[in-house]
């Protein structure tokens, strides 16, 4: 892993991979996908483009001391392209005003997105916003037809594979990531602190 590439892990990570194109993950998609909608119904959320430029709502989180630092927004626009931030892919869970979650995206490879910050305010980790923040992200880098609408799971997009890392200390992403990724991931890795 290079610091050039975008890669920076804390001591203690999990990394995984998910071919896009394999039946297991299409399932889970549209599994997902289902969830979020009964959710988004329910308590009112919705999930937008990360915007490019720190807004008041994003500084006021960014200073949030209740947020550690590994899980704090960034400013995307603080970033040159060699970074390989994807801004279109990068995603925020807004209720009415207020921004409780945020995923950013990188590019890793050719075919490869590494999603790599991913927050999601307790209370709306219960409510259903981490599975719709990764369910708008994907659909929208690794079946782009469904993201526009189209039901055809037959994915012709340019990112073939999604990569995860997160910090164990996401106490809701591991658990999350060790119930519904690990079964049909092609590869797992965790880095522990020596």
């Amino acid at each position: 892993f290079s610091e050039e590439k975008g890669w920076r892990l804390s001591s203690e990570s999990v990394i995984f991979t998910l071919d896009c194109s394999t039946s297991g993950i299409i399932e889970l998609q549209k599994r997902f996908q289902l969830a979020s909608m009964r959710q988004q119904r329910k308590w009112g959320w919705h999930v937008e483009q990360y915007q490019s430029a720190l807004t008041p709502a994003l500084k006021s989180r960014l200073l949030d001391p209740n947020i550690p630092k590994w899980a704090r927004p960034i400013d995307l626009s603080q970033f040159p392209e060699s970074d390989q931030v994807l801004p279109t892919h990068c995603r925020i869970l807004r209720v009415e005003n207020d921004i409780v979650g945020w995923l950013i995206a990188y590019q890793a490879g050719e075919d490869l997105i590494r999603y790599g910050k991913i927050w999601v305010d307790n209370l709306w980790q219960k409510r259903g916003g981490l599975v719709a923040l990764l369910t708008d992200a994907v659909q929208g880098a690794h079946f782009p037809e469904l993201y526009r609408g189209n039901k055809n799971f037959n994915s012709s997009a340019k990112y073939k594979r999604g990569c995860y890392n997160f910090s164990k200390k996401n106490i809701a992403m591991k658990s999350f990531s060790e119930n519904h990724f690990r079964p049909v991931c092609t590869s797992w890795v965790e880095i522990n602190k020596k």
